[in-house]
């Protein structure tokens, strides 16, 4: 979450897949290279996220996979998100790829249609982390607060058993509280929208969930007194 620089966030992510030349894999690593210099101190998270995965880039799994490769090479990006989708083998493959450029890993997954059980989630977060995930990532589609708390659960248990910080999220706005409560049931990130476009449903604005997260950490040092 942001940390007590008013609406400035702790990294940025670069949504890559809404390049209209996401195939010209020189042109996105060069883009993220100018990205990443440009910014003050904070990391910079590369995604491109498919169609499958609720984004913009119609990729082959072996399109996609050539595409982080390239990007990685560069060492542009401080991290960058491989999504579970494309196989074991290939995700375990980029992430010793990146790992030996001293690039971190997001291993995500997204669920657009429901909110797994607890045990799958669970089952997923983990098998993420022996992937060679350094921060796995989990968005489910919350349709009522049963499923942000069962969210909410998974994310506790799976702390206890993955030695990594991770991201849960719900998405849906029955999953909107999630995503600014994150610290409390063992999530360490969020991501939020500048201004009021979203890539992703339910995305708090950044500036909302400062001040939401404020709120937060007011109660625990109040309760904790």
């Amino acid at each position: 979450p942001p940390a007590g620089d008013g609406d400035i966030p702790d990294c940025l992510e670069w949504r890559a897949d809404f390049r209209r030349d996401i195939n010209d894999c020189t042109a996105i690593a060069a883009t993220c290279h100018a990205y990443g210099r440009s910014l003050d101190r904070q990391p910079l998270i590369f995604t491109c996220r498919t169609s499958g995965q609720g984004g913009e880039a119609d990729l082959l799994p072996d399109e996609y996979v050539r595409l982080l490769e390239c990007v990685i090479d560069s060492g542009a990006p401080d991290i960058v998100d491989i999504e579970l989708s494309i196989g074991d083998e290939r995700v375990r493959s980029l992430a010793e790829r990146a790992h030996l450029r001293d690039v971190r890993v997001i291993v995500s997954h997204h669920d657009f249609a429901a909110t797994p059980s607890v045990e799958r989630m669970v089952a997923c977060l983990t098998h993420m982390a022996e992937l060679g995930a350094d921060i796995p990532k989990l968005a489910v589609m919350a349709h009522d607060d049963d499923d942000a708390t069962r969210l909410m659960d998974a994310a506790k248990v799976a702390s206890g058993l993955v030695d990594a910080p991770m991201i849960c999220l719900a998405m849906g706005e029955a999953g909107s509280l999630t995503r600014v409560l994150g610290e409390t049931f063992g999530s360490s990130m969020s991501f939020c929208a500048f201004g009021e476009q979203s890539s992703a449903p339910g995305q708090v604005n950044l500036a909302d969930a400062v001040k939401a997260m404020d709120e937060v950490h007011a109660q625990i040092a109040t309760a904790a007194r």
